[in-house]
C-alpha cells in the first residue's frame, strides 16, 4: 500500500515539475487534475481546473474540457449551483463550435 502511496507521490511530483519548467504548463496541470480526481482528492482537482481555465483563455478545446470536468466535480462534491454554472458555460462554448468567447473561469458569483 505504501509503495502505490510512494508512486503516486512521485508522479504527482513529476508532474508539478513539468509544469514549472514547461511555457505552456496546460497539460500537465490538466493530468494533475486528473490524478488528484482519481485519488478522491475533488478540492484539489477543482482548483487544478480552474488553473487551466485561467492559463489558458483562448484555448477553446482546454476551455470545453475544463468546463466539463469542473462542472462535474463540483456537483459531485455538493455544489450543485456552481457546478450547474460550469456545465452551462461549456455547454455556451459547445454550441459556439468550441470557440470564442471563453474566459478566465471565475465563478461569476455562482454558490450553493
Amino acid at each position: 500500500h505504501g509503495g502505490a502511496e510512494q508512486r503516486a507521490a512521485e508522479r504527482e511530483q513529476t508532474l508539478y515539475e513539468a509544469a514549472s519548467l514547461h511555457p505552456e504548463p496546460i497539460e500537465a496541470y490538466k493530468s494533475l487534475a486528473i490524478c488528484k480526481t482519481l485519488e478522491g482528492k475533488w478540492g484539489e482537482a477543482v482548483s487544478l481546473w480552474k488553473n487551466c481555465l485561467f492559463l489558458a483563455p483562448t484555448n477553446a478545446r482546454v476551455h470545453l474540457e475544463a468546463l466539463q470536468r469542473l462542472g462535474g466535480l463540483l456537483i459531485v462534491e455538493g455544489s450543485v449551483n456552481e457546478g450547474r454554472h460550469y456545465l452551462h458555460r461549456a455547454l455556451q462554448l459547445w454550441e459556439q463550435g468550441g470557440g470564442g468567447g471563453a474566459s478566465d473561469g471565475a465563478s461569476d458569483g455562482a454558490t450553493d
